[in-house]
């Protein structure tokens, strides 16, 4: 191809390439738990791309472990070590982003190139900052990043001994005249990208990817602080994992246990640790690129909690009560966690409610407290949507 001619064809495919000198860096799992690799691919992720192939040219159990936790997540992940089978790997094909995986590209600056769908290489004005960064000429460097033909990709079967498969391209890509884009002269360093041999390479991406932030009170925001510090400890071992997952459904049955031997104190208790665990477990998925929604065991959780809840309540105020106030307390609480509502009603979160209940049971007054949770659950859910209604009536 030639500078003039340029396509607008999808990106569906990215070509990873990974220096042997580059491993352990990009491979140790300093960041939320996982490795600078893991998060570059599920950044591409989110933008589309759905195929993913990493050239390497020594294969350290570390990589094997990554591209074995993506497959299990559905990602398409390929291992290369030479340059034809790079080449086969972009056939069949629009266009195709490479990047040098050492280099860690800000999301806004991948969306923009992916967004422009056109053969580009993006380059980076000469700053201390690049200092790690290959260069084209006296005043710029390569920013680590291409969107190339996949007949130019085809050309790597020439790729010469010692050679790295991103710095052949790049020449190739020179040669073959396309166009070279440079970041917008506003963006610090940072904003743009990042070197994993950086001193701060992992604070800057730790920032990057950085997870939203609770709206629902003191209590929400201390439990994703702590389940945040623990992630960024542990998320890489098994154990938390298993933890994570599991943790809200046994402490829902041991609350169920409880209820049903009489202890209704423990069995409020249990429920607090139950839902506390179902942030832990939501927060947990949201670092591993999984969906934060309750999910099954989620929800066999809270089934499990309103049975429980239900058995307290019919010792107390007998079974037909205890069946409404159970169905009233649970409708609303989950209606509250899943609405977009005004700042008092995210205030009276589930996590909230159940510390509530849990010291009220303590006092001898659980059923007393419950009734005046879904009086204050009702006014602050029903009245603003009644305004609402009555706004939009008129």
């Amino acid at each position: 191809m030639n500078g003039g001619q340029l396509s607008t064809r999808g990106i569906s495919r990215a070509l990873l390439c990974l220096s042997e000198a580059d491993c352990s860096s990009l491979l140790r799992p300093n960041i939320s738990g996982h490795a600078q690799l893991f998060h570059s691919i599920q950044a591409l992720r989110s933008l589309g791309i759905d195929a993913f192939a990493i050239a390497v040219e020594v294969v350290p159990g570390e990589l094997l472990a990554l591209v074995e936790n993506l497959r299990q997540q559905g990602v398409s992940v390929d291992l290369l070590r030479s340059g034809p089978e790079a080449a086969r790997f972009a056939q069949e094909t629009d266009l195709v982003l490479v990047q040098n995986a050492a280099i860690w590209i800000a999301p806004a600056v991948l969306d923009e190139v992916i967004r422009a769908q056109t053969e580009t290489i993006f380059s980076l004005a000469e700053d201390p900052a690049y200092a790690d960064f290959e260069r084209i000429d006296l005043n710029r460097r390569w920013a680590g990043i291409a969107v190339l033909d996949p007949s130019l990709i085809g050309d790597a079967i020439e790729l010469p001994d010692g050679w790295s498969l991103d710095s052949f391209l790049l020449r190739k890509a020179l040669q073959a005249g396309y166009p070279v884009a440079q970041s917008r002269p506003d963006r610090s360093p940072e904003a743009v990208a990042i070197h994993c041999r950086a001193a701060n390479s992992a604070t800057v991406i730790a920032s990057a990817i950085r997870l939203p932030t609770a709206t629902s009170g003191w209590l929400d925001l201390a439990v994703e602080r702590l389940s945040d510090a623990a992630i960024s400890r542990w998320n890489s071992t098994g154990w938390w994992q298993a933890l994570a997952q599991w943790m809200p459904v046994a402490a829902a049955a041991l609350a169920a246990i409880s209820a049903g031997l009489a202890f209704s104190v423990a069995s409020y208790w249990s429920g607090f640790v139950a839902i506390a665990g179902l942030a832990v477990r939501r927060r947990t998925n949201q670092a591993n690129y999984r969906a934060g929604n309750l999910g099954g065991a989620g929800w066999l959780a809270v089934a499990v909690l309103l049975a429980a809840l239900f058995v307290n309540l019919r010792g107390e105020v007998g079974g037909a009560e205890g069946l409404f106030l159970t169905i009233s307390f649970g409708g609303l609480a989950i209606n509250g966690a899943a609405s977009r509502l005004p700042i008092a009603a995210r205030l009276l979160s589930p996590l909230t409610l159940a510390l509530i209940l849990a010291i009220m049971a303590g006092a001898g007054y659980a059923v007393a407290a419950l009734k005046l949770l879904i009086v204050l659950m009702i006014v602050v859910q029903l009245v603003p949507m009644r305004g609402k209604s009555e706004l939009n009536a008129n």
